[in-house]
């Protein structure tokens, strides 16, 4: 005796056409820097005499931070100023008084100091690979990240392209800077940073989750009843009655199949270009029928 198999019945999970923002980016993570850094060396040999300034304290340019004695004997004293040759900040004192220095015009030059710009602008260098770099230019915006400021994004753009690639492990990056401002102070060098950087971005536009893109019912090419609606597009997509194929697709919410299947799509620059897709519902009988639309960005979850 032979006995059929029962066919379990189909049950789908809905999700709702909705307004909102797509937008396409690039990730990488940098390090906050100082716009500028110098080493301040000598201009003579000796030994430090006398320091004027401490490690984080504001300097001027011209503004007089040690004096070196050339004669290297402390009885004997014929002093060599030292000069700030930036407006900025005292980053690292290297040498402490009595110290030997070498002037700069011998090969090992002693540095004396460290100095920075000062900090209300900070710039971020961020690797990227090289199969991302052609996609971004300067100019374009940025959206910035930090551990440090917990729920705030800044915003910027980038500056500045570096030309020359690092190849680390056989993984090539070119180093891509971002400005940030740092009005309050609250931001340091060498704090990470995490950055998208806007590829294209759509306000206002339709949008699904990707998966309900993907998904396709295992025997919709056998069933009469998977039909096409291409004259219910329109009232698909703006959550109106449908015409006489059915009413408001994506709209009534049962059963426990869901369009999620949990894979996560890589997001990537070329996921701009617009294709043709379908979209699945019930209609008024609970039968499938389609929607053909045109998909444009998406950022990995939401097209």
């Amino acid at each position: 005796m032979h006995l059929a198999k029962k066919k379990s019945a189909v049950t789908y999970e809905y999700t709702t056409v909705t307004r909102g923002s797509v937008q396409n980016t690039v990730s990488a993570v940098g390090t906050l820097s100082a716009t500028a850094t110098v080493s301040v060396q000598g201009s003579a040999s000796g030994i430090v005499d006398a320091i004027f300034v401490q490690a984080g304290d504001g300097v001027q340019r011209g503004q007089k931070i040690a004096d070196i004695n050339t004669t290297g004997n402390p009885n004997q004293r014929q002093l060599s100023a030292v000069y700030s040759p930036i407006d900025g900040v005292v980053s690292d004192i290297p040498l402490g008084i009595g110290g030997a220095v070498l002037g700069r015009g011998s090969p090992a030059a002693t540095t004396l100091f460290t100095l920075t710009s000062h900090t209300d602008t900070l710039v971020i260098n961020a690797p990227v690979g090289e199969l991302d770099i052609g996609s971004l230019s300067v100019g374009q915006e940025a959206k910035i990240t930090l551990q440090s400021a917990p729920g705030k994004t800044y915003t910027s753009k980038i500056s500045r392209i570096l030309p020359l690639a690092t190849t680390t492990d056989n993984v090539v990056t070119y180093t891509v800077q971002c400005e940030i401002a740092n009005k309050d102070g609250s931001l340091r060098p060498g704090m990470t940073a995490s950055i998208q950087f806007i590829l294209q971005k759509e306000s206002d536009v339709l949008t699904v989750p990707n998966a309900a893109l993907r998904f396709t019912p295992e025997t919709a090419e056998k069933r009469e009843d998977a039909k096409p609606a291409a004259n219910a597009v329109t009232n698909a997509l703006t959550g109106g009655k449908a015409s006489s194929t059915g009413g408001n697709p994506f709209g009534h919410p049962t059963g426990n199949q869901s369009f999620f299947d949990g894979e996560k799509e890589e997001k990537s620059a070329q996921q701009s270009a617009k294709t043709h897709k379908t979209l699945w519902y019930t209609d008024e009988n609970g039968k499938l029928a389609s929607v053909a639309v045109m998909a444009g960005n998406s950022h990995g979850v939401k097209t």
